[in-house]
């Protein structure tokens, strides 16, 4: 995958919510902790109200889209927690965490 395709992300929903993103799972074996997945969601503007809600309680959402693993990439859902929301270039960007990566997730 290009870096260009990266920034751009691919078709995929947050909560419902349609807009481009992917994750990326990291192993963290080496620190007793599994692994955590990181990932990026590019949303319109309409759909600030009910992220940043979300962001606010502190409640999980499903991520629908691509998630890249060391070897391999698949398209799947996880619940991932929303770590922050900004405004940039007149959509929003969403980054998002889960800390509780099934390995049977890929």
């Amino acid at each position: 995958m290009s870096d260009e395709q990266r920034d751009q992300g691919t078709t995929a929903t947050l909560g419902g919510l349609e807009g481009r993103g992917y994750g990326v799972v990291e192993s963290l074996a080496s620190l007793g902790k599994g692994r955590r997945l990181t990932g990026l969601f590019r949303a319109p503007l309409v759909h600030a109200e009910p992220l940043r809600a979300a962001l606010a309680a502190r409640r999980r959402l499903p991520f629908s889209g691509p998630v890249h693993f060391r070897h391999h990439s698949l398209a799947t859902a996880v619940e991932v927690e929303l770590a922050r929301i900004e405004e940039e270039g007149g959509e929003l960007l969403v980054e998002f965490v889960a800390h509780d990566v099934p390995y049977g997730l890929g």
